[in-house]
């Protein structure tokens, strides 16, 4: 439960710093527009979130940032990586406000 816990805290953290909001290369910008679907995507990780085995970390390209949850081993800060995952849409409730979080469940990560 603490880790639901954090990986929402993380999600919505994600969203404040500028998380920008069918199968083939997306940007950041055109994830919010894919919710539901099978996307691929290529960027730098500039931020981690370890917890259990796995964690998220911030995918950021010439267009913004995403964050991208998985149960592998995280890439490094400055990895270049392309990842295929499903995007997926979270509704987190703040001090009463409904907020909407994107983020990415990866399938596959290759470095670049």
């Amino acid at each position: 439960m603490r880790s639901a816990n954090l990986l929402i805290l993380l999600l919505l953290l994600g969203s404040l710093w500028g998380c920008s909001g069918g199968l083939g290369e997306v940007t950041t910008e055109q994830v919010t527009e894919q919710v539901g679907q099978p996307i691929t995507i290529s960027g730098e990780v500039v931020k981690q979130a370890p917890f259990g085995q796995g964690g998220g970390y911030q995918l950021a390209d010439e267009e913004g940032m995403v964050w991208v949850m998985t149960e592998r081993t995280l890439p490094g800060v400055g990895d270049r990586v392309q990842v295929t995952g499903e995007v997926r849409e979270e509704m987190i409730e703040v001090d009463g406000q409904q907020l909407r979080d994107i983020y990415i469940l990866e399938s596959e990560r290759y470095e670049l």
